[in-house]
C-alpha cells in the first residue's frame, strides 16, 4: 500500500511542477461542443444522453493513454527509469497509485461536459437513476486505470508506440459504439464491443440519464468489474516480464 501511495504523491507533485500535464483535459470540452453543436444543427430539441456523455468515456481513454504515455516517456527523458526500477518500492505498484490518480482525475471531465452542456446550449445534464450511474463511474475509473496499465506495459516493451499514443482511441470508440450504437456496425464487428470496457460503461452511464429503467445494470457494472481485473493483472504481468526482460538485457539504461 505505501507503494502505491507514493505513486500516488509522485504524480501529485508532478501535477504541480508541470502544469502542462493536464492540458489533456483541454480536450473533452471540444469533444463536448462538436457533439452537441451537430446534434443542435440537425434541429434536435432533445439531446440523447450519447451526445452528451460520449465526450467523458473518450475523456477517461485519453487521460489513460495520455498518463502511460507520460510514466514511460517522462522516466526516459530524464534518465530516472533505472533509479525507480532498482528502487525497493515494486515498479508495479508505484504505476498503480499513479495511474489511479489521473484515473480519478478523469472525473474532471463530467464536470466539464456538464458545466459546456448548461452554458453553452442551455441543457441541464439529469441522472435518473444516480447510485447506477455513481457505480459505473467508479467501475469505468478502476478499468481506465487497468487500460493504462496495459499501456504503460506496451510502452515500455515498445519505444516508437508512445508516437501513436492520439491515434489509439478511434478504433475502440467506434468498436465500443461511444459514438453510435454498435447496431450501426457490420454483424461480424459487434462482437468485438463485448472486451472493451467502453461498451458496458456507455450501457450504464448513457442509461441512467434517461427516465426508462435500464436494461441489466448489474451485467453492465459486473463485466466493467471483471474487465478492469483483467487488464490490471494483465497489465502488471507484462510491466513484470518486461522490465525483467530490460534488466537481463541492459536496455533500460538506453535512452
Amino acid at each position: 500500500m505505501s507503494d502505491i501511495l507514493s505513486g500516488v504523491v509522485l504524480q501529485l507533485r508532478l501535477f504541480r511542477r508541470v502544469p502542462g500535464n493536464l492540458l489533456i483535459f483541454m480536450t473533452v470540452p471540444f469533444f463536448s461542443l462538436i457533439f452537441l453543436s451537430a446534434a443542435r444543427s440537425h434541429g434536435d430539441h432533445v439531446v440523447s444522453p450519447r451526445e452528451i456523455l460520449a465526450p467523458v468515456l473518450m475523456g477517461f481513454w485519453l487521460v489513460g493513454c495520455q498518463i502511460a504515455e507520460m510514466v514511460v516517456s517522462y522516466e526516459r527523458a530524464y534518465g530516472t527509469l533505472e533509479i525507480i526500477v532498482a528502487a525497493p518500492a515494486r515498479f508495479t505498484w508505484v504505476v498503480t497509485g499513479r495511474v489511479l490518480t489521473v484515473a480519478l482525475l478523469g472525473i474532471v471531465t463530467l464536470l466539464e461536459v456538464i458545466v459546456m452542456s448548461r452554458v453553452a446550449f442551455g441543457i441541464a445534464v439529469t441522472v435518473y437513476h444516480p447510485t447506477v450511474f455513481i457505480l459505473g463511474l467508479l467501475a469505468t475509473i478502476l478499468a481506465s486505470a487497468g487500460t493504462s496499465t496495459i499501456m504503460t506495459a506496451v510502452f515500455l516493451a515498445v519505444r516508437g508506440a508512445r508516437r501513436y499514443v492520439n491515434t489509439l482511441g478511434y478504433p475502440f470508440y467506434i468498436l465500443a459504439g461511444v459514438l453510435v450504437p454498435i447496431t450501426f456496425l457490420p454483424s461480424p464487428l459487434r462482437p468485438l464491443a463485448d472486451p472493451i470496457y467502453l461498451y458496458w460503461s456507455g450501457n450504464v452511464l448513457y442509461g441512467s440519464l434517461g427516465r426508462a429503467s435500464i436494461r441489466d445494470p448489474e451485467l453492465s457494472l459486473v463485466m466493467i468489474v471483471l474487465l478492469a481485473c483483467a487488464s490490471y493483472a494483465a497489465g502488471n504481468l507484462l510491466i513484470r516480464k518486461v522490465i525483467d526482460r530490460m534488466r537481463a538485457s541492459g536496455e533500460i539504461g538506453l535512452g
